[in-house]
C-alpha cells in the first residue's frame, strides 16, 4: 500500500486537502488562491497547464487536480508571509505582487499538524536501527576472519563462515573491552579475542569459554556479547543494528526488507562493485547523490545534462511511503533525457538525428525520448536510470550511503547492465574509474561539512540554552536520539536545509525532497550528539585546520578505498611485485650492456660495428622492461592520493567551454560547439 505525494514545478495547479486557500510547510513555494488560480487557467485554457504532460500519479492527463494528502512544491522554493495575516488579505496581496512581478520574502505559514503528509510522519517516526544496511561487499571479507565495520560511531565484528552462515557481534569484548575484530575465528565458529582467549558463539554472542577458569566452570551473563542481525544477500553483507534477540534469528524477505536490487535476482544481469569510506557527512553524501546539476561543472561530464531540469522539461518529484517495508520513505524524480544547458550545439543535434535513425525512425520523425529517473529508498538506497515507454533499461547505477558516523559515510555503487555480459572488468580496474570520477567533487563535500555540521551543533546547543531538550532515548552507549512528537517544534531539524542552502534552480525541486527527509529524520539518528557534531565541525575557523577535513585526508584513495577492497589490495601487491621484479631486470639489463660496451669499445673498429648492431635487440628490451616497470608504477600510484590541487585546477579549466556555451546561449548566439569534456565514466549512465 502507498500513499502518496507529489512536488510539481512553480506555476502548475494544486487542489490541496485542507480548509485553506493558501497552504504550505517547512519546504513549499507560494502557491496562489484555488479562485485566481481557476480563474487564470479559465482565461489560458487547459493546455496552458505548464505540467500538462506530466499528470500526477493517479490523475489522467489534463486534470490539475491532486488527490487528497497531497502537496505541491515548486521549482523555486519561496517563502510564504507571515501566518498571522488573514486568508483573504494574504491571498490578495500574494495576487497582486505576483501580477506586478514583486519577490516576497515572508516567513513560512505553519501547516497542522493533521494536514501533514505520510511522507513526513514516516520521516518523523524513522527507526534507523530497524533496518539493514548494507556494510561491505561479499568478496571483500575474507572467509573465517573477523572484520570490523561501522555504523553510527558503533564498531560491529562481522565474518563470513566457512561452516555456517555470517555472523555479527558488538566489537567490544566483554572482559576488557578490546576490539573482537582484532582476533579469530575458532574452528567451531566462535571469534575469540586475542586479548585473554574469550570466545563468543557468533549466533548468540554467549561466551563459550574462559581458558583461565576450569572446564565447565558457570559464566555469568556478563560475560556475553550482544549479536546482531546479518545477511549474505547479492554478494553484500547486509546488517540490522536493533540488537533485538528475537531479530537475530528471523529470515528477513529479501525482497521487502533488504533494499538491494532485483534486477540480480534475474538471469542476464552483471554488476561491477565499488566501496569507498569518506570523512563527509550521510547528509552531504546523499544530497550529492540526489543532485544531478553539478554533473556538468564538479565533473564535466555532458550526460548529467540528460538528468537535470529546466522550465521545459521540469523535474516531477513524488514522495511516497511504503507499508510493505517498515512505512519507508520513497522519493522518485523524473525528468525528460534530454539535453538541457547544453540543447541546441551542433554535437548534441548530430547525436539526436544519430539516436533516431538507429531507433529505425524515419527522416523527419523523432524518438521518444527516455525518462531519466532518480530513485531513494530510504534510508541509504539510491538508482539513476534512463527508463523507456516500458519502464526499462539496459544499465543503471545504484548507490547505497551508509552512515558510519557523524561526519563519516560509506559510498557502496554497483554499476548494472544486461547488455555486453560476457565482457567482466576487474573490480580494480573499474575502482580506478570510479575512485577518478569520485575525487572530482569529494573535497567539495568536505567544504561544506564544517558550516553544516557546526551550523547544526551550535543549533543544538542553543536550544538547549532555550531550554528546549530534544526528546529521546537511551542507546546503549548512553547516547541521547532526538525524537519527540512527528510534528512538534524540538522534533525538527535544528537548523532546516532551505534555512542552511539557497535553492533556486529547476532541479532542486529534489533537493527540497533530499532535504525534507533530512529535517524529518535525521534528528532520530542514534548518537548524532553535539560533540560529535563541533568533532568535524570548525566553528568558523578555516576548513583546512581540520585534520579529517585535509585534501590529502579526504581524497586519500588507500585508506578510503584500497584497504577495504580485496579486487584493488591483491592488485596492488601484484602490481608492486611486478614493479620490483622488472625494475631489477631493467638495471641488470642496463648494466649488462654497459659492461659490454665497455669491453667492445677497445676492439676493431669493424668487429665494433658489428657488436654495436648486435646489441640493438638488447637494448630495445631493456627499455621495454623498464616501461613496463613504469607501468605498474603508474598504476600503483592510482590506488594512493593523486587528485592533487593542480589536476583539480587543470580538470575545471574544462568549464570555460561551457561557460562559453552558456553565455552564447542567452545571448542568442546559434551554431556554436558545446564543449568537449571528456569521455563519460561508468559510474553513471
Amino acid at each position: 500500500m502507498f500513499t502518496a505525494a507529489a512536488f510539481h514545478p512553480a506555476g502548475s495547479v494544486c487542489r490541496l486537502s485542507s480548509k485553506r486557500s493558501l497552504s504550505s510547510g517547512p519546504l513549499l513555494g507560494v502557491q496562489r488562491p484555488v479562485a485566481s488560480r481557476a480563474r487564470s487557467h479559465a482565461t489560458a485554457g487547459k493546455n496552458s497547464h505548464p505540467n500538462a504532460a506530466l499528470p500526477v500519479r493517479g490523475q489522467s492527463e489534463g486534470r490539475s487536480h491532486v488527490p487528497t494528502g497531497q502537496r505541491c512544491i515548486g521549482r523555486r522554493p519561496v517563502s510564504a508571509v507571515s501566518s498571522t495575516a488573514p486568508a483573504s488579505s494574504l491571498n490578495s496581496i500574494l495576487s497582486s505582487a505576483a501580477e506586478d512581478g514583486l519577490k516576497l520574502k515572508p516567513k513560512p505559514l505553519r501547516t497542522p499538524a493533521v494536514e501533514q503528509e505520510s511522507f513526513d510522519d514516516a520521516a518523523a517516526k524513522f527507526d534507523w536501527t530497524a533496518h539493514w544496511y548494507p556494510v561491505q561487499f561479499s568478496d571483500n571479507v575474507p572467509l573465517d576472519q573477523p572484520t570490523r565495520v561501522t555504523l553510527f560511531d558503533k564498531h560491529y565484528v562481522i565474518a563470513r563462515r566457512s561452516k555456517g552462515g555470517p555472523v555479527a557481534l558488538l566489537d567490544r569484548c566483554s572482559h576488557r573491552a578490546a576490539a573482537l575484530s582484532e582476533g579469530l575465528l575458532t574452528p567451531d565458529g566462535c571469534v575469540q579475542c586475542p586479548y585473554h582467549g574469550w570466545a563468543f558463539e557468533g549466533e548468540t554472542g554467549q561466551c563459550t569459554n574462559v581458558p583461565q577458569l576450569s572446564p565447565g566452570a558457570m559464566l555469568s551473563k556478563r560475560t556475553n556479547v550482544q549479536a546482531f542481525p546479518i545477511r549474505e544477500y547479492q554478494g553484500m553483507l547486509w546488517l540490522r543494528p536493533s540488537g533485538d534477540p528475537a531479530e537475530v534469528n528471523r529470515e528477513p524477505d529479501n525482497a521487502k526488507e533488504l533494499p538491494g536490487v532485483s534486477e540480480l535476482d534475474r538471469e542476464g544481469w552483471v554488476a561491477n562493485d565499488f566501496i569507498r569510506d569518506f570523512h563527509i557527512d550521510y547528509t552531504l553524501l546523499l544530497e550529492n547523490l540526489m543532485d544531478p546539476d553539478h554533473g556538468l561543472f564538479a565533473h564535466q561530464a555532458p550526460y548529467f545534462d540528460l538528468y537535470s531540469a529546466n522550465k521545459d522539461h521540469p523535474m516531477h518529484v513524488t514522495l511516497t511511503t511504503n507499508t510493505d517495508t517498515n512505512d519507508a520513505p520513497l522519493i522518485v524524480a523524473t525528468t525528460t533525457a534530454v539535453e538541457k544547458l547544453t540543447a541546441g550545439s551542433p554535437e548534441v543535434v548530430k547525436k539526436q538525428e544519430k539516436e533516431a535513425k538507429g531507433k529505425g525512425k524515419g527522416k523527419g520523425e523523432v524518438a521518444v525520448p527516455l525518462r531519466s529517473t532518480i530513485r531513494f529508498q530510504a534510508p541509504v538506497h539510491l538508482r539513476w536510470s534512463r527508463l523507456d515507454e516500458a519502464g526499462k533499461t539496459k544499465t543503471f547505477t545504484a548507490f547505497w550511503a551508509v552512515p558510519t558516523g557523524v561526519g563519516r559515510s560509506r559510498l557502496m555503487l554497483r554499476f548494472l547492465r544486461s547488455s555486453g555480459t560476457w565482457l567482466r572488468v576487474p573490480t580494480w580496474l573499474f575502482s580506478i574509474a570510479t575512485n577518478a570520477f569520485v575525487d572530482q567533487d569529494s573535497y567539495l563535500l568536505a567544504t561544506q561539512q564544517a558550516y553544516t555540521l557546526g551550523t547544526e551543533a551550535l543549533a543544538l546547543k542553543e536550544k538547549g540554552k532555550k531550554g528546549i531538550v530534544l526528546k529521546g532515548s537511551k542507546q546503549d552507549d548512553g547516547a541521547t536520539v532526538g525524537r519527540g512528537s512527528p510534528h512538534s517544534e524540538e522534533a525538527a531539524f535544528p537548523t532546516k536545509r532551505k534555512n542552511v542552502f539557497c535553492y533556486s534552480t529547476p532541479s532542486d525541486s529534489l533537493q527540497m525532497a533530499a532535504g525534507r527527509w533530512i529535517d524529518n529524520a535525521v534528528p532520530r539518528m542514534p548518537r548524532r550528539t553535539v560533540d560529535r557534531l563541533l568533532t568535524h565541525s570548525s566553528q568558523g575557523a578555516l576548513v583546512d585546520d581540520l585534520p579529517q577535513s585535509k585534501r590529502e585526508s579526504v581524497l586519500d584513495r588507500w585508506e578510503g578505498h584500497t584497504k577495504v577492497c580485496a579486487s584493488s589490495m591483491t592488485a596492488f601487491k601484484f602490481f608492486k611485485a611486478a614493479r620490483t621484479v622488472l625494475a631489477a631486470a631493467a638495471v641488470a639489463g642496463a648494466a649488462a650492456l654497459l659492461a659490454y660496451a665497455v669491453l667492445r669499445a677497445q676492439m676493431a673498429s669493424a668487429v665494433q660495428l658489428t657488436a654495436g648492431l648486435a646489441t640493438v635487440p638488447s637494448v630495445l628490451a631493456v627499455g621495454f622492461i623498464a616501461a613496463l616497470a613504469y607501468g605498474c608504477h603508474w598504476i600503483m600510484r592510482k590506488f594512493r592520493y593523486i587528485h592533487t590541487e593542480a589536476v583539480q585546477r587543470k580538470q575545471l579549466s574544462k568549464i570555460a567551454g561551457l561557460t562559453a556555451h552558456l553565455r552564447a546561449k542567452l545571448s542568442g548566439a546559434t551554431g556554436m560547439s558545446a564543449p568537449k569534456m571528456g569521455a563519460p565514466t561508468p559510474a553513471v549512465r
